[in-house]
């Protein structure tokens, strides 16, 4: 579209060389050109980003300039009414589903989301805090419950006045005491399963799972049903881990982190009998379009990629509507 934009509008200011400046033909020429190409390319990527769709250059040569989805960094499957005015409690919260669309637009991001149970939204706590030169936070497990939004099991905690929710290990039940500590000693301690150290209050090859990217950030890594990552070097104030995705990351030492395995490990190897099973979860079928696959769809040999270092918080990204010139 831009292209033959750009070649009438040089067709048309050749044909109009008596509207050009004698002086400065070549500027005008390609200020104008300037011009309408920037007022193109604003209008088609504003429209295509309103659709949500957007274009690149892939690798197959088949799908070069072809539009796709744009997919945000995170669609809900459900929304909370009256969310940020909503204080933390334990007691299970209204939701809507939205559906596959976009709770910002209202169009659809997601066509294989739809219908499915009505649900109800428990608030987690992924912080695990407690004071470096204090003493220990102890909490008791009262309670685990199943909560269909999200695939792990959660864990009713009560310690002092408060109670919360938290991801439960494996082997978690009612009863038991778990700790949290904020102090890193100068050897590492003997956490057991459950537990909520920092990093570098770790020994080397502790499995531990719910982690944090930057220091009282909240719990942002490891937290599928049957996840853990494994602490594998620690330099200078850094702790590297190793993903499942077998990536390895560089996290601060002060980071919390839970020791043991998310629970419900089994959960991929659950069998949906029918498709009816599926609307039952919210999935709409297939549509059914069969392609062939070809040779680019084979095994490909890579090297790992490197490391991924979190050494600061990372700015904001900006909305794909929202379009800089």
């Amino acid at each position: 579209m831009a292209g033959s934009a750009v070649a009438r509008l040089l067709l048309q200011c050749t044909v109009q060389r008596t509207h050009v400046l004698a002086g400065q033909p070549l500027l005008a020429l390609s200020s104008a050109i300037h011009r309408k190409t920037s007022a193109i390319t604003a209008n088609s990527l504003q429209s295509d980003c309103s659709r949500g769709f957007q274009t690149s250059v892939p690798m197959c040569k088949k799908l070069r300039g072809r539009k796709h989805k744009v997919h945000e960094l995170f669609h809900p499957r459900v929304v909370v009414e009256n969310w940020p005015n909503v204080k933390y409690t334990t007691e299970p919260q209204a939701c809507r589903k939205t559906g596959g669309r976009s709770p910002e637009t209202g169009r659809v991001v997601n066509h294989r989301r739809a219908g499915g149970l009505k649900w109800t939204y428990r608030m987690v706590d992924s912080h695990r805090t407690a004071p470096e030169d204090g003493p220990s936070v102890v909490e008791k497990v009262q309670q685990i419950i199943v909560d269909p939004l999200r695939s792990g099991r959660l864990a009713l905690v009560a310690g002092g006045e408060h109670k919360r929710y938290i991801l439960a290990s494996c082997n978690m039940k009612p009863g038991d005491v778990i700790k949290t500590s904020g102090h890193i000693p100068r050897i590492a301690v003997k956490a057991f399963e459950g537990d909520a150290y920092p990093l570098g209050a770790l020994p080397v090859g502790t499995m531990v799972y719910n982690v944090e990217k930057y220091p009282g950030d909240g719990a942002k890594l490891v937290k599928a049903a049957g996840t853990c990552t494994q602490v594998l070097r620690k330099i200078g104030g850094k702790v590297y881990l190793q993903l499942p995705s077998k990536r390895e990351v560089c996290v601060s030492e002060k980071c919390m982190a839970t020791v043991g395995r998310v629970s419900n490990p089994d959960h991929n190897k659950v069998i949906r009998g029918s498709p009816q099973m599926s609307r039952w979860l919210g999935y709409r079928p297939h549509s059914g379009w069969w392609q062939r696959k070809t040779g680019y769809h084979g095994r490909k040999i890579r090297g790992p990629k490197a490391t991924k270092i979190y050494d600061k918080p990372a700015e904001e990204r900006f909305s794909i509507h929202k379009l800089t010139m």
